[in-house]
């Protein structure tokens, strides 16, 4: 199963399921001329990445933002490339998202997700998170690898709704240390 039936699946059970309310929050896709104007600055973004605006225009999954247009009150990728890019060297990347310390997922040419603490000023010397964009929503934010993303490890006092609902879902079931 991939990200787009998973996306489904989580937005049908918020609106069922409320302890899902405080760990996921998507809105309707980004305008039609948003992602095109984005692609137009943006060539190398693939078409996963635009299947994901037109799916939400935006993301909050557990303590982890995607951005969108603006327009539907999560952060604009435009502000936010605008914003790192007083920080990042180089060309070739886009900011897609956040974790709750500040840090910047950041999709490159390559088409690699990267994660960017706040105080580096090369994604170079960002920790790869996925291969691709998809790897990065469908392993990783809602899938098995969800644990990766605590580098310090990860124990029980971690779950919480999120975790616990991907676990009844069958999409993680790992991550657990002493």
């Amino acid at each position: 199963m991939g990200w787009k039936e998973k996306l489904q699946i989580v937005k049908a059970s918020v609106n069922e399921r409320e302890d899902l309310m405080i760990v996921f929050q998507a809105v309707t896709g980004a305008p039609k001329r948003f992602i095109e104007g984005i692609y137009a600055d943006f060539p190398f973004l693939g078409e996963s990445y635009g299947e994901f605006l037109e799916e939400t225009d935006g993301a909050q999954i557990d303590m982890f933002m995607l951005f969108g247009s603006g327009i539907s009150g999560f952060s604009s990728v435009r502000k936010e490339f605008q914003e790192w890019g007083r920080i990042l060297e180089g060309s070739g990347w886009l900011p897609i998202g956040k974790d709750a310390l500040g840090d910047t997922f950041i999709l490159t040419e390559s088409g690699r997700v990267v994660l960017v603490d706040y105080q580096m000023d090369r994604v170079s010397d960002g920790r790869l998170i996925a291969n691709s964009f998809d790897e990065f929503l469908d392993e990783v934010l809602m899938g098995g690898r969800f644990s990766e993303l605590f580098p310090s490890g990860w124990g029980q006092e971690d779950e919480n709704e999120w975790t616990l609902f991907m676990r009844e879902q069958g999409w993680f079931s790992g991550g657990l240390t002493e």
